[in-house]
C-alpha cells in the first residue's frame, strides 16, 4: 500500500499492480476549532526551495497580509538569499514551533500557504492546518489534488502566479465544512480499518 494515488502511480508503473492506496489518517478532535481567524497567512515546513516558502512570501507580498513562516532551515543559502532579506514587520520567520504552537498558527490564520513544488508523499501540514478549519493555497502538485477540495478545503493552482490571485478567495470558504471534511475523509479510526481490511486480505490470500 502507499498513501496516495500520485504515489500508487508510480509503483504500478513498475509492476506493482496491486498497490492500495490508504492515506494518512489524522484526529481532527486533537485540533483547535474554536480559534478566531485572524489576517495572515502562515507557512509551516522545511525552509528549503522544493516547500516553496518564497511562494508564501510572494503571497503575503501581492495581497498585502502579514506572513508567519516557521520550520527549519534545512538550505542555509536559499535561506539567506531568499528569505532573510524579505523578513519584516509584516513577514516574519518565527523559527521551529512546537505541536501547540503549530496548531496555533493554523487555527488562527486566514490561510495557509503550502505552495509545494516538489513531488511531496503526504503533506501531513495539509491535514494539520485543514483539521484547524484553515483553507490551505497550493501548487496542484504531486497528491495536492487528493488532499485539497478546490473550492471547498482550499484552492489549487497550476502556476506560481496564479497562487497568487487565489489568496483572497479563502475568506470565502467555510471553515467548520473544512474541518469536517478532513474529518470525514481522513479520520485515522477509519484509516486504521483500512489497514486492517488490508492485513485480513493478507493473510486470508
Amino acid at each position: 500500500s502507499t498513501v496516495s494515488e500520485f504515489l500508487a502511480q508510480g509503483l504500478r508503473h513498475h509492476g506493482a499492480c496491486r498497490c492500495r492506496v490508504i492515506p494518512n489518517g489524522i484526529d481532527a478532535r486533537a485540533f483547535p476549532s474554536d480559534a478566531t481567524p485572524g489576517a495572515a497567512l502562515v507557512f509551516i515546513g522545511r525552509i528549503e526551495w522544493s516547500k516553496g516558502p518564497d511562494l508564501a512570501v510572494a503571497a503575503a507580498r501581492h495581497s498585502g497580509r502579514p506572513l508567519f513562516l516557521a520550520g527549519p532551515i534545512v538550505d542555509r543559502a536559499y535561506f539567506e538569499q531568499t528569505i532573510a532579506s524579505a523578513l519584516n514587520d509584516q513577514i516574519q520567520y518565527l523559527g521551529v514551533v512546537g505541536r501547540k504552537q503549530r496548531n496555533q498558527l493554523f487555527a488562527e490564520a486566514f490561510a495557509a500557504v503550502l505552495p509545494f513544488r516538489g513531488a511531496e508523499g503526504m503533506p501531513m501540514t495539509v491535514l494539520e492546518a485543514q483539521a484547524c478549519g484553515t483553507p490551505v493555497l497550493s501548487l496542484a502538485t504531486g497528491p495536492l489534488p487528493e488532499m485539497i477540495e478546490a473550492g471547498v478545503t482550499g484552492y489549487l493552482a497550476t502556476t506560481e502566479a496564479e497562487l497568487l490571485s487565489v489568496v483572497e478567495n479563502a475568506g470565502h470558504l467555510d471553515r467548520k465544512v473544512i474541518r469536517a471534511r478532513v474529518a470525514a475523509r481522513f479520520d485515522l479510526r477509519m484509516i486504521a480499518r483500512c489497514y486492517l481490511d488490508l492485513y485480513r486480505e493478507m493473510r486470508a490470500a
